[in-house]
């Protein structure tokens, strides 16, 4: 009896540990993905025409206090540049100055921008982002997305989800063309 109770249980206990759904590799969350050992974030937006040309005029040189954005026109369907000291909002999204991430609350950021139009679409590619603490916190040393964010197996460490999901927030909020041209007044 002792032996049908103890295989019993060892049975059951399999079944428990077997049900555990697999751990999701996160190569690709809240927009970031991870290629070729590349930390990237993408969205593609549908707008009409004209939103998509106020919002690449908009867009060109947008100069504020805290951020610059430096976008120039490769060819009709092809813009590139670079972004730098941008700041990333995170009171709307539930989070104070003390619990937001350091990298979130105390950082400016800098990276690159690819704007593709195609169709009444367009497609933003943000990359090569690095982040420079501000002066109140005593780490100067950058932190590099692409080799700060990835562990050895190529995934996007857990411990940045936070980051990367107001980031995502951020640049998606950004890039929309709707919300560019209205906070310039092209509208």
């Amino acid at each position: 009896m002792r032996n049908v109770l103890l295989v019993l249980f060892l049975f059951v206990l399999h079944l428990l540990v077997a049900q555990k759904p697999p751990k999701e590799n996160p190569t690709n969350r809240y927009g970031w993905s991870v290629n070729a050992d590349k930390l990237v974030w993408s969205k593609a937006y549908f707008a009409d025409n004209n939103d998509i040309a106020d919002f690449i005029k908009a867009m060109m040189f947008v100069s504020n206090e805290s951020s610059v954005f430096d976008i120039q026109k490769v060819d009709e369907e092809l813009y590139r540049g670079t972004f730098s000291n941008l700041t990333f909002e995170f009171e709307k999204y539930g989070y104070n100055y003390l619990d937001a991430p350091f990298l979130v609350s105390r950082a400016r950021h800098s990276g690159t921008i690819e704007i593709e139009l195609k169709d009444g679409k367009y497609k933003v590619t943000i990359g090569d982002v690095v982040s420079f603490m501000n002066k109140a916190t005593k780490s100067q040393a950058p932190y590099v997305w692409d080799k700060d964010f990835i562990d050895r197996t190529g995934s996007i460490k857990e411990g940045m989800m936070d980051i990367l999901e107001i980031a995502n927030k951020n640049f998606t909020t950004t890039f929309s063309a709707k919300i560019a041209s209205e906070s310039t007044g092209n509208e």
